[in-house]
């Protein structure tokens, strides 16, 4: 039988999906290269649950909008209509002269988004114009019915904020049954957005999970299905009219908290950045337990930049039925000034209270500076761990000590593994010691049956041999 034929070989390598399959397994792997290969690629590919289409819609770089637009209007007649589930759109203009940015961006995604009504279902719009939300106002309220997730991320300069709302973008929109997911990130709080993310809630009753920008208070009484909300705290800069006092944000919370089931103070786009110390967020969980309201249907809470031991066994009594807490910390010293009270021993007594709790994550400006008082704070907790099915500890300092754990210290470090060994994971990062410990620790886990890479708790600096 003679042999097949080049063409023919390769005919079936490219009909065979173990090949495809290897090759999506490769990290950043083009998958718009793969659709090129064969048809039979293009069609696995535009197969995946949420194949998307990213354009760049208007100029970027100081580059003026193509003087002819027919080429991407003539493109979309073509377009396979499986790329447009998912449309990423940006407009990114030059700080002067971006009014024909604007009508370029502003004509093409309303274009793309009406002839592909119904196909969309997420959108995702990056604009640098607030004057460019018009576009995406008009696509919500004529185009695409089947939408289930909405982000928008805008990224304003202060000649870019004109806090004057159209009259057109008062009228509430079409109903969004189907919009789930609605994610708003903002440098800047204006007029301009609250009105319009005010009609996105109105429109959309059956929100489940929410991202907005600090000092966005919407109206979320016809939201009866919201169940997660998470307050972004990545700087936002305040503008005229808008100003703080008119933020209530404790009030919302109390309003909506007994539909949550998750609540989040974090930063969002870029979670390793400090920012600015956070007042705002201890006064509006001191707000939240001043008003005695028990939010009895939040099992997960997010919080960051919180100094008051005080505070945080407050929050028990506001949110008694926690199975998931994450508390974040980035200061030695507290919001105002003064000796921050959360170490590492008071966090998790306070914890203690917290009786459901099953998943811990905190992450602390620092260690203490003794490997004892590491690990007695954590044995003095020893039936929280009982409880607990997940603990990570990290910590923020890039100055690290390596501990070399001396036989007392050892012992009490072996009566901490053995409270946590029936757990599911713990994670201790950045917790340094020398190669001896090491091995007295993996090997005392691995005589008590202890999965190393369950119990992640220590390691070698890269400096040592």
């Amino acid at each position: 039988m003679g042999s097949l034929s080049a063409d023919t070989s390769v005919q079936i390598a490219l009909n065979n999906p173990i090949i495809l399959t290897q090759i999506l397994l490769q990290p950043f792997t083009p998958l718009k290269t793969c659709r090129l290969v064969s048809k039979f690629w293009n069609d696995i590919i535009l197969s995946f649950p949420n194949p998307g289409l990213a354009i760049q819609l208007s100029c970027a770089d100081g580059k003026v909008p193509e003087p002819d637009p027919i080429q991407f209007f003539a493109t979309c007649f073509t377009l396979d209509a499986r790329l447009t589930k998912r449309i990423h759109a940006t407009c990114s203009t030059p700080l002067v002269d971006a009014t024909l940015c604007v009508y370029s961006f502003t004509s093409k995604l309303i274009f793309l988004c009406d002839k592909f009504s119904d196909r969309v279902q997420i959108l995702e719009v990056s604009l640098n114009v607030e004057k460019c939300l018009q576009s995406v106002y008009q696509v919500l309220k004529n185009c695409c019915p089947n939408l289930r997730q909405l982000r928008i991320t805008c990224t304003f300069t202060n000649t870019r904020v004109t806090n004057f709302v159209p009259p057109e973008m008062r009228e509430e929109l079409e109903k969004k049954a189907n919009l789930v997911v609605f994610t708003l990130s903002s440098n800047r709080v204006t007029e301009y957005l609250t009105t319009f993310t005010q009609l996105v809630v109105n429109a959309s009753g059956n929100l489940r999970e929410v991202t907005l920008p600090w000092g966005f208070c919407p109206d979320f009484g016809n939201s009866k299905k919201l169940a997660s909300f998470t307050i972004a705290m990545d700087g936002v800069h305040f503008t005229d009219p808008v100003s703080r006092s008119d933020f209530n944000i404790s009030r919302m919370i109390n309003l909506i908290g007994g539909k949550l089931f998750t609540l989040k103070f974090a930063n969002v786009e870029k979670p390793s950045t400090k920012n600015l110390k956070l007042t705002c967020v201890e006064d509006t969980l001191k707000n939240i337990c001043n008003a005695n309201n028990i939010l009895a249907g939040v099992r997960n809470l997010c919080l960051i930049e919180i100094y008051e031991p005080s505070l945080l066994g407050g929050l028990r009594t506001a949110f008694p039925n926690l199975t998931r807490l994450q508390v974040d910390l980035y200061y030695r010293t507290g919001i105002r000034g003064g000796v921050n009270g959360m170490k590492l021993g008071v966090v998790l007594q306070t914890c203690r209270g917290w009786k459901g709790l099953k998943h811990l994550k905190l992450s602390l400006p620092a260690y203490p500076n003794e490997i004892g008082d590491i690990i007695g704070a954590m044995l003095d907790v020893k039936e929280l761990f009982h409880r607990l099915k997940t603990f990570q500890l990290m910590t923020h300092s890039l100055a690290h000590s390596v501990f070399d754990l001396k036989k007392e210290e050892m012992d009490l470090f072996k009566q901490f593994l053995m409270a946590i060994s029936n757990m599911e994971r713990v994670s201790i990062s950045k917790l340094y010691v020398d190669k001896e410990t090491a091995e007295n620790v993996t090997g005392f886990m691995v005589s008590n049956k202890m999965s190393v890479s369950k119990f992640s708790l220590i390691e070698r600096p890269d400096y040592e041999d």
